[in-house]
């Protein structure tokens, strides 16, 4: 989450809000840890600046 928030510069919340609107890649699992595959954020905020 560290590297996520960092990266988009957006609070946590944010980024579990748009897990539920659907905007986003949901975390993988891992035990009670929460990991998102860099290549996945990458590639959607990427769509997010070429649709603006």
């Amino acid at each position: 989450m560290t590297f996520i928030t960092t990266f988009c510069g957006v609070s946590d919340k944010w980024i579990y809000r748009q897990i539920q609107l659907g905007h986003l890649p949901g975390p993988i699992k891992l035990g009670r840890s929460s990991r998102w595959l860099r290549s996945e954020i990458e590639e959607w905020l990427q769509k997010r600046v070429c649709s603006r």
